[in-house]
């Protein structure tokens, strides 16, 4: 399943101190306006502003990004595409290092964007729905699936996910966190950290589910 009804006083979030680099996120959302679509981040604060030491997902120039900032400046992954309103979308961000970023959008790949330094500085949990109190998911946002890797994910491995394969089967022994999103239960369970779960800030409700792949077990004979 997945969760919608984020707004400024409704999101999920989790306290936790990440290595930054390197570092994958992947996370499936269903937008419902060009303007305003999943934030997925850490975060120094739970007010910190997009200028200021997260690292994840955002919109720029109304496009699905992802994106590194510290200290009042930005530096946004090339990913020059649009999200498909009102469907399931798959994104995943790599950030190799605090000069680069990249994006991956429903199949499709950007490339690594400027290289300026951005080490966001006191990053202490993760946050998704939400930042600054100002900036929700469009109202009606579905958000699924979301994972993160102490790792650089390939271009295979980011396509792999964006086909719908879950996040276990993809580098796991570099998956630090796996949050499914079920839309069940509170806290949101980590599937591969327990003490890392998502509490939900508000309320939230349930959503509809994503196209996934089911791993299927060895066939009898």
């Amino acid at each position: 399943m997945s969760r919608t009804g984020f707004s400024a006083a409704n999101y999920l979030q989790v306290l936790r101190t990440p290595n930054l680099y390197p570092c994958s996120m992947a996370v499936r959302f269903v937008p419902t306006a060009s303007d305003a679509v999943v934030r997925y981040v850490f975060a120094q604060t739970a007010s910190d502003t997009i200028g200021n030491n997260v690292l994840g997902f955002y919109m720029h120039s109304g496009n699905m990004t992802p994106v590194r900032t510290a200290g009042g400046g930005g530096s946004f992954g090339n990913m020059p595409f649009k999200p498909t309103l009102n469907d399931w979308n798959h994104a995943v961000g790599i950030w190799p290092s605090a000069t680069q970023t990249k994006g991956y959008l429903n199949g499709s790949a950007g490339s690594f964007g400027d290289t300026i330094t951005r080490n966001p500085s006191g990053v202490d949990r993760v946050i998704i729905g939400c930042l600054n109190g100002g900036n929700p998911s469009t109202a009606g946002t579905m958000i699924a699936d979301a994972a993160i890797w102490d790792a650089v994910l390939t271009d295979d491995d980011a396509r792999t996910y964006m086909a719908g394969v879950s996040p276990l089967k993809i580098r796991p022994a570099s998956l630090v966190a796996h949050w499914p999103i079920w839309g069940v239960g509170s806290p949101e369970p980590n599937v591969v950290d327990s003490a890392r779960s998502l509490s939900i800030v508000g309320s939230l409700s349930k959503g509809n589910s994503p196209r996934l792949l089911m791993p299927q077990g060895p066939r009898r004979r």
